[in-house]
This record gives C-alpha cells, sequence and structure tokens, in this order.
C-alpha cells in the first residue's frame, strides 16, 4: 500500500503552488525557524501543530517548498497505511486492502489537499492514528493504551483545533456511554482520566511555553477569540462564508450550483484543468447530473453515518469485538463530520470526510457476506462508481503533469507551475529590485503570501494575509500602523 501512494504521487508532488494557505504555511514556518514566536511575531487563526513542524524542518533543510512537499508525501503515505491498519481491525484483509486502496486513489479529487502540506491534513493523519489506537483496543482498552490516544489526540489538537478538539469530545463521550470498555480501563472517571492526562501531557508545554515567551494571549485572542467571536462559524449565517447548497429542488437544477458559487463545490483539480469543458458541457448546463453528483457526495458522510447506525441496531444483541470497533469507527466519523465548519466547500470537506474510506468498505463487506440483492443493488454500483471515479481522477493527474510544467527557478521554491506562473514571479522579482533594497520587507495583501516565501522577502508587520471576514479594528490600526513604519 505504501508503495501504491508513493506511486501515485510521484508525477505531481512537485507540481502546481498554492499562492495562499501553502504560502502562509512556508512563509510563517521560515520565520519562526530564524527566531520568531508564532502569534506574538507573526499571526494566525490555526493552532502552532504545522507552523512548528514546518520550521523544525527548514531549520534543517533551510526554507524549501520541495521539503514541505517531502512532509506532504510522507504524510499521505502514513495515512494510506493507517487507513489499511484501521480498515483491518473491523474488516477481512482483503476489504482491508479495497479501504487503503480508495484512499489512495481518491488523491487526483482531495486535490489541493494532500497535495500541500496543510494542518487540515497533517491533523487527519493524527486523528487516523488515534483512530486505529482505540480500535485496536477494543473491547478492553487499558489505562495506558488511553493515555497514548490522549497524546495523540493532544497533538491532533496542536494541528487543527477543530478537528483534534470535535474527535477528542467524540472520544469521551464514547467512553462514557460505553460501559464494557470502560470498565476494562477501570471505569469510566477512570478512562477518561488517562485519555485527559494523555491529552494534557502534550498540550500543557506547549501553553507553558507561549507563556514564557509572552505570546500567550495573542494566542488566545488569535486561535480562539477571532473562530468565535470573529469569524462566528458557528453561526447560520457567518459573514461572507460558504454554506451547504441544500438538498432542495430534488428534480430540478439547483440555482446555487449552476452561479458563480459553483465553483466553490465543485472538484477543484477539474475546474482548474477543464473549466470551460464542465461550464459548457450539456450535462452541465441542462441536466440534473452534476447537482445529483454533488448532493451525494456532500451528504455521503452522513449517510453512512446513519446506516452504521442502523447497522449496529441491527445486531446490538452481538455486542462482540466487531460491533464495539464499528461502533467507534461511527464516532469517529460523527466527530470529524462535526467539525465540518465553514466555509462548507469541496476542499474543506475531504478531510472531515475521511472516516468514509473505512466506514463505507465496512458496510459494503457486510452487504457483500448477506449476498442476495444487496450485492447487486449496492455493492455493484458502488463497485462501479469507484471504478470509474479512480479512471477519471488518473486522467486528470495526467493532465495535472501537463498543465504545470515550467520549473520555478527560486532556490526556495522549485516546483513546476504554469509558465504564466514563472513569468510572474518573475517579473515581480524584478520590480521589488528596483523598488525595495535586497532583503527588504514586502506587504503582499490579502492573500498571495508565496510571493513572500519565493522571493525571499518577509512580511510587514505580524500580519501574513487579510481576510475581510476575519477583520477587527484593532488589526486594520496594527496593519496601518506597520506600513507607515
Amino acid at each position: 500500500m505504501a508503495l501504491g501512494a508513493l506511486a501515485i504521487q510521484a508525477p505531481i508532488w512537485d507540481r502546481w503552488l498554492a499562492w495562499f494557505d501553502e504560502g502562509f504555511i512556508y512563509q510563517i514556518g521560515s520565520e519562526l525557524a530564524a527566531g520568531a514566536v508564532l502569534y506574538r511575531d507573526v499571526s494566525h487563526i490555526a493552532f502552532p501543530g504545522v507552523f512548528e513542524a514546518v520550521a523544525g524542518l527548514f531549520a534543517m533543510t533551510g526554507p524549501s517548498a520541495l521539503a514541505g512537499r517531502a512532509l506532504a508525501v510522507l504524510l499521505f503515505t502514513a495515512t494510506a497505511l493507517l487507513t489499511l491498519a484501521l480498515a483491518r481491525t473491523v474488516m477481512p484483509l482483503g476489504w482491508a486492502v479495497v479501504a487503503a486502496a480508495l484512499f489512495v486513489l481518491h488523491r487526483p479529487w482531495a486535490f489541493p489537499q494532500w497535495q500541500m502540506l496543510h494542518y487540515s491534513t497533517l491533523c487527519v493523519t493524527l486523528l487516523a492514528a488515534a483512530a486505529c489506537l482505540v480500535a485496536r483496543a477494543l473491547p478492553a482498552p487499558s489505562g495506558r493504551r488511553l493515555a497514548a490516544v490522549g497524546a495523540v489526540l493532544g497533538a491532533a489538537i496542536l494541528a487543527k483545533q477543530d478537528y483534534g478538539l470535535a474527535v477528542t469530545g467524540a472520544t469521551h463521550l464514547f467512553l462514557l456511554a460505553a460501559a464494557a470498555p470502560a470498565r476494562a480501563a477501570g471505569g469510566r472517571l477512570r478512562a477518561l482520566a488517562a485519555l485527559d492526562a494523555g491529552v494534557a501531557a502534550v498540550l500543557l508545554p506547549v501553553v507553558a511555553s507561549f507563556a514564557w515567551h509572552g505570546a500567550l494571549d495573542d494566542m488566545v485572542q488569535q486561535t480562539v477569540v477571532a473562530p468565535l467571536l470573529v469569524k462566528q462559524l458557528w453561526r447560520p449565517a457567518a459573514g461572507e462564508y460558504i454554506t451547504f447548497f441544500g438538498i432542495r429542488p430534488l428534480l430540478h437544477q439547483n440555482p446555487v450550483l449552476h452561479s458563480a458559487q459553483a465553483f466553490n463545490y465543485l472538484p477543484p483539480l477539474l475546474l482548474d484543468l477543464h473549466l470551460g469543458a464542465v461550464l459548457n458541457s450539456w450535462w452541465f448546463r441542462e441536466t440534473i447530473v452534476v447537482d445529483t453528483l454533488l448532493k451525494l457526495v456532500f451528504l455521503g458522510p452522513a449517510l453512512l453515518i446513519a446506516a452504521s447506525v442502523l447497522s449496529l441496531a441491527a445486531r446490538r444483541g452481538e455486542r462482540d469485538t466487531g460491533w464495539w470497533r464499528q461502533c467507534w469507527l461511527t464516532v469517529f466519523a460523527a466527530g470529524l463530520l462535526a467539525a465540518f465548519n465553514k466555509p462548507r466547500d469541496w476542499a474543506h470537506l475531504v478531510p472531515v470526510a475521511y472516516p468514509a474510506f473505512v466506514l463505507g468498505p465496512l458496510l459494503l463487506a457486510r452487504a457483500w457476506t448477506a449476498g442476495g440483492w444487496r450485492r447487486l443493488a449496492i455493492v455493484t454500483p458502488a463497485a462501479l462508481a469507484a471504478a470509474a471515479a479512480s479512471i477519471a481522477g488518473l486522467v486528470l493527474l495526467r493532465d495535472l503533469c501537463r498543465r504545470y510544467d515550467t520549473r520555478l527557478d527560486w532556490p526556495r521554491a522549485r516546483l513546476r507551475v504554469e509558465a504564466s506562473e514563472k513569468a510572474v514571479f518573475d517579473g515581480l522579482a524584478i520590480t521589488l529590485d528596483a523598488l525595495v533594497p535586497p532583503g527588504g520587507p514586502v506587504p503582499v495583501y490579502p492573500y498571495h503570501p508565496s510571493v513572500n516565501f519565493v522571493l525571499g522577502r518577509p512580511g510587514v508587520g505580524r500580519y501574513r494575509t487579510i481576510e475581510p471576514v476575519v477583520g477587527s479594528p484593532q488589526r486594520d490600526a496594527e496593519v496601518i500602523a506597520a506600513l507607515e513604519r
């Protein structure tokens, strides 16, 4: 499985460059490697996991997008192996291989997730490891095993606070509700204490470190107050952020999916490579094919959770190892899906849908074992859809290689991009060299911190991006003061 994961990434791992997310992760990581303190000297809304990981990486390799991409390749490969291990706890080896293979083959459809190093995918890798530890320990987890799970969940919280906290909360609920596994760990309170001890062992030293460097208040303001009180992602209408397009109408086109908003919900790589062909196609303009497929994709994780709950209810008298492990996987999937905050678009659906690659094959395996009409009505259509999506995905990878074929000449980012992008970077460098002394700071707002990283130009002040929906008078005043200096 590791070879398969490496093989699908080999032709594409150094192609394309994200001007926004990948840019600020590398730029902030390079500043931390040079001695800056996160939140105090450079601002971001995410917890510190990926930034500190990049800082450590760059301390060894120097600032390098290729080093970041190599780490992204390792994370995807590790997650493929963890998917196999997790699936193996609840299904035969053959079906477990199917589950891991589907995860590997979804790589083109996950774009830009897994293509770049990102806090979402780092968190998913850690959550997959935690889920595997819990599943392997059931139905009788020891306190030591739960402490290890807590430590991994603590690391996941540091990678991405909403994903990590949601699954940690779901794990608490599972231990509270699952009497038999909790008894094996000495009772519910001892089980929760062991879990929380592991979480605290990871989080408390980090909190202490930021307090020591005078950055704890900034950390709280940027990573807790801003998401809850400024972005207000928990509200039904959170500013300009994208929400789910809705189930209705059922038999007619959804106007949202055939407007400019369609770009948020369609697969990014498909649009990047074949935008005109998609928008001008008959099946997009005249039919509900797109609407139906997108509803299945966006509702798919919730439908799988509901199907698993029904499966568990039908076998509630068994309560054997397999039942408890499926119960945990269902709770894990529900916990991660609960963290599907705005923007609710395709790119942000991909990470929270990860458990579907285990839960889906598990339900298909049960349908196959049941035999009869279930094989024809459930397994066969699912297999045909997976095969078609896999083949189409491989075609997209081929087209990605053809589009992004020009090597950047900059030492920090020897990635392959479009020829027009290389011209942009080269032109920017010439212009900036004429206006700003070498190594001088350059504000690149609102969404293009890759320019700072690739050209080796520090930003101005501590903000690398300016998002209107995360704004505040204090931030704007600080940006203006930094520009005036």
